[in-house]
């Protein structure tokens, strides 16, 4: 069958570690994975003002900020720039941001429901955790990071994803349950 796995038996050569470049490179895409995921929370939280959803986002804002800080710590110090790759995607993203707005402007399309902002979270949530357990393993081999507080870093995304979930199975709750 195509999707069988190929029974090659050659050994493959191991694979290189992720210089600290390369790695740097891979945090900056997060940092701007995390720029989308606040831009997201904080419509949220200007659209749910004073109630369970916009308290959540006010308390995730807080702690992506201090996130995004972390990471703008490790990229400095393993010799990013902060202008790589994931800034560039961050832009392209803003504008497909923009374009998006615009057509649902002009077509006059809803902007995206509830469910689908929290879906879009989770995934990036999801994201974060195998981030923080990268970012652990590196700070096993590199000084540099050791101080950066991946394990509560992480313990804190499992919560947030504990939250988003839940907040999410009351969306898809029946009216009136």
């Amino acid at each position: 069958s195509r999707l069988a796995p190929r029974s090659d038996s050659r050994p493959r050569p191991p694979m290189a570690p992720m210089d600290d470049r390369a790695f740097a490179a891979y945090l900056e895409d997060h940092l701007a994975g995390s720029g989308a995921g606040l831009t997201i929370v904080r419509r949220l939280r200007r659209q749910h003002p004073g109630d369970e959803i916009g308290t959540a986002m006010l308390r995730l804002e807080v702690e992506i900020e201090e996130e995004r800080l972390a990471l703008r710590t490790a990229i400095d110090r393993l010799g990013g720039s902060h202008a790589g790759p994931g800034v560039i995607g961050l832009v392209l993203g803003l504008a497909g941001g923009v374009a998006a707005a615009a057509r649902r402007a002009l077509i006059h399309e809803p902007v995206p429901s509830l469910l689908e902002d929290l879906e879009s979270l989770a995934v990036g949530v999801w994201g974060k955790r195998l981030l923080w357990g990268a970012l652990a393993r590196k700070a096993m081999e590199n000084q540099r990071l050791a101080d950066i507080e991946v394990e509560r870093l992480a313990e804190q995304a499992e919560a947030q994803e504990l939250e988003i979930l839940r907040l999410r199975d009351e969306e898809l709750q029946p009216a009136g349950s």
